[in-house]
């Protein structure tokens, strides 16, 4: 608004001087170059180029506010890419066959006369056994039970075995607590019956 009020008011002006440098010719008098036409034609072009200048600025700015906006709806589609990948991944995984990882493999067995886990060599990690009714492991309907040693294992199946629902399947799994504080999945959901828990 302000550039079209500021170019209203030159254009104005412009004409005006124009107007009143016209000089009035008699026939006797020779036709004689005016300055005036000269600033006028000169003051034109600097408010035209003003003008541009401006236009530039202004469309160079909003290329850039756009790009940006671009940028982070880039961002933002990639990490629900991500998101969504991992979901995928971990729901593939949960709704597989009961299978270990080969690092868990290493520590953990399934012991069916528990049942459950036991340990196959000493433990140098902190893991957490989960138990469920639902191969998901939501955290709502979960229970999750910090252990380090054959016992305190032994005390979270008895813990996780106890709360069961014994009209519903129960499921197990294992997480080791990484240096960072971080958990990764040893196994998935190991599959006791309801049978199994009377």
């Amino acid at each position: 608004m302000k550039i079209i009020f500021k170019t209203s008011l030159l254009f104005t002006t412009l004409v005006v001087l124009t107007l009143g440098c016209k000089e009035t010719k008699t026939a006797q008098e020779k036709p004689s170059t005016s300055r005036c036409d000269t600033n006028a034609s000169t003051i034109v072009n600097a408010v035209t180029l003003r003008v541009m200048q401006n236009t530039l600025t202004n469309t160079t700015k909003i290329l850039g506010d756009i790009n940006n906006t671009l940028q982070n709806m880039d961002r933002m589609n990639s990490a629900v890419l991500n998101t969504m990948q991992v979901s995928a991944d971990t729901l593939k995984m949960l709704t597989a066959p009961f299978v270990m990882s080969s690092e868990g493999a290493n520590i953990f067995e399934v012991n069916s006369s528990l049942p459950g886990f036991s340990i196959k060599q000493p433990l140098t990690k902190k893991y957490i056994l989960v138990s469920s009714t639902s191969r998901f492991f939501p955290d709502t309907n979960s229970i999750k039970t910090l252990f380090f040693t054959p016992s305190s294992l032994s005390s979270a199946l008895q813990r996780a075995l106890t709360n069961a629902d014994k009209s519903k399947n129960l499921y197990l799994t294992i997480l080791q607590v990484e240096t960072n504080a971080r958990v990764t999945n040893l196994t998935n959901g190991l599959l006791i019956k309801s049978s199994q828990l009377h």
